[in-house]
């Protein structure tokens, strides 16, 4: 007796290897997908019939190959994604624009260089992970991956030159970080160094250890 099948859907409209996936909080049939080549794409689940997805706006020259994306809890139609360029930029889908596009040094200023992809001096830093604030829908952190810059950045888009505060205890590039969502003065974050760290993002102190 043949076995069913518990696939639902299936769709190839990506042209290079999907890297990241996250549904809506908001609009659970809704959901991102991305590729390390760059492509955005939301879609509306419907296991019924062949759904075709939509871009969130015009393609960012700003994004390298994505590696994460992030919902907002609080509004359905604002969407985050970082990228291997070093940037992480924030989609408004009901507008379908960029709204802005975070890349910072390990310094705390803007980062300059010859064109998108580069640190000061032209150093790629990418950006390995990005995670908005539980309760504050203009707060987010984002992570860098560089061994050379592995700091975790808190940002607030009303003052987008620069992050409100660094967070530094990595030793070696940071792969992913989490916001606690009942308790938005926790951060998680693990890294190359095979460390994963608890923070109070709020004064950058790190908590604890997970080992």
């Amino acid at each position: 007796m043949a076995v069913p099948s518990a696939r639902l859907l299936q769709n190839t409209t990506h042209t290079g290897p999907v890297h990241a996936l996250h549904f809506n909080p908001l609009r659970t049939p809704l959901f991102a997908s991305d590729t390390v080549g760059g492509e955005l794409y939301i879609w509306y689940l419907n296991c019924k019939k062949h759904t075709t997805p939509y871009t969130p706006g015009a393609r960012s020259q700003r994004l390298g190959g994505i590696s994460a994306l992030g919902w907002i809890a609080q509004v359905a139609h604002i969407l985050a994604s970082s990228s291997l360029s070093g940037y992480t930029v924030v989609w408004d889908l009901r507008g379908k624009r960029e709204v802005v596009a975070l890349q910072y040094g390990g310094g705390g200023g803007p980062v300059g260089g010859p064109g998108p992809g580069s640190g000061a001096g032209g150093v790629r830093r990418g950006a390995s992970d990005v995670a908005w604030h539980p309760e504050n829908a203009t707060r987010l952190i984002t992570a860098s991956e560089d061994d050379s810059q592995s700091v975790i950045m808190l940002c607030d888009l009303r003052n987008a030159r620069a992050p409100e505060r660094i967070l530094q205890g990595h030793e070696r590039g940071v792969l992913s970080v989490s916001w606690y969502p009942q308790d938005p003065e926790l951060v998680m974050s693990c890294g190359k160094d095979y460390r994963t760290l608890v923070w109070n993002p709020s004064s950058g102190e790190i908590l604890d250890q997970v080992r």
